[in-house]
């Protein structure tokens, strides 16, 4: 128990001298009858008082991460926009909304003018060239996919309670004729979505069910289904990853098999990789244990004869499927993800990959339309860019300030999105290889929130650290990045708690001392953070806290 944590807290010299955010605002983004696809569904949720659909954004000037060796508490950074997020769908109960759900997946529309994004709210159709909102489509969740005539969109759907789906609450796939406006019924209730795409010609949509048994395939047209039931399968399916073609589907298993299936008679058709290698992973808790390698994520090329993997040992691999042999290693592994001391003829040697080497863990993998290159972004925050028929690699992109979990190829192949968890989607110019300015936000994984205690403010904390304080009288939102922000690439696959004080005022966040040059060296750290400014007001070596006292004086 720490108490008494914030009387004359001391802030040292050098947070002191961080830039702070400058912010700027912008008109609401009104809903227009001129603009197309605006859906007629409402939401059936509802809240009390402010908001209950939290997706809290982050608008930063992005810049590259830190490589010094002490992280700083801030990064400089500045709001360039400030969203007033449309009120569309509101529940009846719901004054305003001030954030657009957790981000699943992005797809460009078939002309590339407008981007799809499937979140936990709904999906959200954005035009590409302003950023600007166009409609919610909030009875859609999950994965989205657009037919390529672009005539319909389709959602996978969620279980929140099972893996497997199959609950009372779980949400089916949907499919949405954008023309009509209206759902296609399907001739039965589907349930929701491994993974999936629609066929080349857009008449038929194609997944696999959340319980991973059996396929199916919906007409666009009359809804009519049928199912294929795969061949029982050995392991934890719940586990297992996936990429998907019109009729055949690649599996990653957790014991580090690939293989690959037929779609339509739910055969196995052949075996890339028997088993995944036992290799030594570094772990925050401990310092290496056996794992055995597996495929994170898979992805097919367009004409589905390659599968690009990446895996656990930060490795992205290009599978030929038509001999089933691996054709380029286009990311070798790396020793050690998180900073390490080690004694080399009586000296301590400093090894921080994060300085020296840009590999992180593959998260997701991307063709381009014409197959000729592969887009990866890891768990370090960048996207990689491959020449994917010699594995050169073309171009590393930074500027998210977290992992990178989701990407996106205009049709065109001019044009790669990417999106964070930092709740941003970035665009990038594949040609001059630099990025666009226009940015999207909103879409953060929300963990926590707090009124201030005069009810002017909101504050809210995304998973990866990333501080946002809502100004509910005039709207202006101010965001910080902090240390938690930075410590995320030192603590992959951890789980770390993030809570705020009653009044909103402080975050309270376990971490760990990520300088070798400071006493305490990768001990556990208590920290405390100022949410008005994202600057560090105190640690406690070795210190925990999962709950403040109603004053705010005393963490436990």
């Amino acid at each position: 128990m720490i108490n008494k944590t914030v009387e004359n807290p001391k802030i040292s010299h050098h947070l002191t001298e961080n830039i702070m955010p400058k912010i700027t605002k912008t008109e609401p983004i009104v809903p227009s009858a001129s603009k197309p696809f605006v859906p007629w569904l409402t939401t059936a949720a509802t809240c009390i008082v402010v908001l209950i659909m939290l997706g809290f954004a982050s608008n930063i000037n992005a810049e590259k991460p830190t490589t010094d060796q002490q992280l700083p508490s801030t990064e400089k950074g500045e709001i360039h926009r400030i969203e007033n997020y449309p009120q569309w769908h509101l529940p009846k109960e719901a004054k305003m909304r001030l954030g657009k759900g957790w981000m699943r997946n992005i797809q460009f529309s078939p002309d590339g003018t407008q981007l799809a994004v499937g979140s936990s709210m709904g999906i959200w159709i954005y035009d590409v060239e302003t950023g600007n909102e166009i409609s919610l489509l909030p009875n859609m969740r999950g994965v989205v996919a657009y037919s390529p005539d672009g005539r319909f969109i389709a959602s996978g759907g969620e279980d929140p309670i099972s893996s497997l789906g199959d609950t009372s609450l779980e949400k089916g796939v949907v499919l949405w004729n954008i023309a009509k406006r209206s759902e296609v019924p399907a001739n039965e209730t589907l349930p929701a979505a491994s993974i999936l795409r629609f066929s080349n010609d857009s008449k038929t949509l194609i997944f696999l069910n959340k319980s991973r048994d059996t396929i199916y395939r919906v007409s666009v047209e009359t809804g009519e289904t049928t199912t294929t039931k795969m061949e029982e399968r050995i392991g934890h399916i719940h586990l297992e990853n996936y990429a998907l073609t019109e009729n055949k589907i690649a599996i990653g298993s957790d014991e580090g098999k690939i293989q690959i299936w037929d779609t339509n008679t739910g055969n196995q058709l052949s075996t890339l990789r028997k088993f995944g290698k036992e290799f030594r992973m570094r772990d925050h808790y401990i310092e290496y244990y056996d794992t055995t390698n597996r495929a994170l994520v898979l992805k097919f090329s367009p004409d589905g004869t390659r599968l690009a993997t990446g895996n656990l040992d930060t490795t992205v691999q290009l599978w030929d499927t038509t001999t089933t042999e691996e054709s380029i290693l286009l990311q070798k592994p790396i020793e050690g993800n998180i900073w390490s001391v080690t004694n080399e003829d009586g000296k301590e040697v400093i090894k921080n990959p994060l300085k020296n080497e840009r590999n992180g863990r593959p998260i997701v993998l991307a063709f381009s339309p014409d197959g000729t290159q592969l887009a990866c972004g890891s768990e370090d925050s960048t996207i990689k860019l491959w020449d994917a028929h010699t594995g050169e690699l073309i171009a590393t992109f930074t500027g998210h300030h977290s992992f990178v979990d989701t990407l996106a190829f205009s049709p065109d192949g001019n044009t790669l999105a990417s999106g964070g968890s930092d709740g941003t989607i970035q665009f990038w110019d594949l040609k001059n290889r630099k990025p666009i300015q226009n940015q999207i936000a909103g879409h953060p994984w929300m963990t926590t929130a707090a009124m201030s205690n005069d009810g002017s403010k909101l504050v809210s904390v995304s998973g990866d650290g990333i501080i946002s304080v809502w100004n509910l009288k005039n709207f202006q939102k101010t965001t910080s990045v902090t240390k938690a922000t930075l410590e995320e690439r030192l603590l992959w696959g951890t789980w770390r708690n993030l809570v705020l004080s009653p009044d909103g005022t402080m975050l309270a966040n376990w971490g760990f001392q990520s300088s070798p040059f400071k006493p305490n060296y990768k001990v556990d750290v208590l920290r405390l953070t100022d949410v008005n400014t994202g600057q560090e007001i105190k640690s406690f070596a070795g210190g925990y806290g999962e709950v403040f006292s109603p004053d705010g004086i005393t963490l436990a």
